[in-house]
């Protein structure tokens, strides 16, 4: 949950909490759909008895399907949109800087403080560098990597977080309807058009939130120019 403040300290302090937060969902995603093709394929092919026939290849064609579809769905509900509003208004307080070389000798510096909400525009020295506020709010420490990714990536969740899953889901359509051609067995067809339909489910809610969030930030971003 988002603290909406200006306390410097507490906007960093939210923003470490959100950032562990999203890397231990992450995790989970991948654990998860990762044992989930594990068990329902390479252990079956481990212990299956002498007598049964198994198509070995096709196992671990499965496995790559498995673990793809489950982390498509794990993503969809690990990651609502509602989630990712929280962390966009985390960055926009948390704001970025670019580092720059000093033009105009004239022109204001100030030393860096972590005590003050820097406006768009201030220039500021940090550690034998200088810096230029970007952000409407900028409270990150300047030169700090893991803040600047913060920012890169959930100052617009659209086109990061929510394109590079349409795109990965799109691509693996492409992968299933080739295999689907190329298939001539009866149970191979009947499986990969039921990991079609599963996947058809999250790529459409994928690029419902996509539009969605595209919309959304492309007005707010209009609103803060």
């Amino acid at each position: 949950m988002h603290i909406c403040t200006s306390n410097p300290k507490i906007i960093r302090s939210e923003v470490e909490n959100m950032r562990d937060d999203f890397n231990n969902r992450l995790t989970q995603i991948l654990f998860s759909s990762f044992f989930s093709a594990y068990y329902a394929c390479f252990l079956p092919l481990v212990f299956v008895q002498t007598y049964v026939v198994y198509e070995e290849h096709w196992v671990l064609m499965h496995f790559p399907f498995v673990m793809m579809t489950m982390g498509m769905m794990l993503c969809i509900h690990y990651y609502p949109v509602k989630y990712f509003d929280h962390l966009h208004k985390a960055a926009m307080h948390l704001g970025r800087w670019k580092r720059v070389k000093l033009d105009r000798p004239h022109l204001p510096i100030h030393l860096w403080s972590e005590e003050v909400v820097w406006q768009q525009g201030s220039l500021v020295r940090h550690n034998q560098c200088l810096y230029k506020a970007e952000g409407v709010s900028n409270v990150a420490e300047p030169g700090k990597n893991a803040d600047k990714v913060f920012y890169r990536i959930f100052s617009n969740p659209s086109e990061t977080v929510f394109f590079t899953l349409a795109s990965m889901q799109v691509s693996f359509m492409i992968v299933l309807i080739i295999a689907l051609v190329i298939s001539f067995q009866w149970h191979h067809i009947f499986y990969l058009s039921f990991v079609m339909l599963l996947n058809y489910v999250t790529l459409c809610k994928t690029l419902f939130n996509y539009r969605m969030t595209a919309k959304i930030y492309k007005l707010l971003k209009e609103k803060t120019q």
